[in-house]
């Protein structure tokens, strides 16, 4: 069943951004189908820090940086803030799952929210709390948005 609303990775967003990037195809399609089915993208607002961070280390100008993020932001992007709540439930996840800081914030909101997360990040990935669902770009699109024929038969 597609979600209404999921919890984007900024890995996901950085690749659908650069062509060069791995996975460039299977996340600009996942965002792109995202935002054609208008579905809700969370994400905290320490993204808006990753995501400028990571582009311009990549050789975007401070302009496209700032119109790219802009573009995400007047989306469907909802960017929650990171309280201290929302702090401690990250810190248990990087205590009990040996999780990356920031990585812990994505996965503890995705865990707040009860809602799926898509990542690229391999290790965010494997050391996920097991009540959180985590998808790379390529699973999503297979699981919500594959039209009928294209999903393999359950026979």
């Amino acid at each position: 069943m597609t979600p209404s609303r999921v919890v984007v990775d900024t890995s996901v967003l950085v690749a659908a951004s650069l062509h060069r990037e791995a996975g460039h195809r299977e996340a600009a399609g996942v965002v792109s189908e995202l935002g054609r089915q208008r579905i809700e993208i969370v994400v905290p607002a320490l993204l808006i820090v990753e995501l400028m961070s990571a582009l311009s280390r990549n050789g975007f100008r401070a302009e496209r940086v700032r119109e790219l993020v802009a573009a995400y932001r007047a989306g469907r992007f909802t960017l929650t803030p990171v309280d201290l709540a929302l702090a401690e439930l990250a810190g248990d996840i990087a205590l009990l799952h040996h999780v990356r800081g920031a990585d812990c914030i994505y996965l503890a909101l995705a865990r707040e929210l009860r809602l799926p997360l898509v990542t690229l990040d391999r290790e965010q990935r494997e050391r996920a709390p097991a009540d959180v669902e985590v998808l790379t770009p390529e699973q999503a699109l297979a699981a919500w948005f594959a039209k009928e024929g294209d999903r393999p038969s359950r026979t």
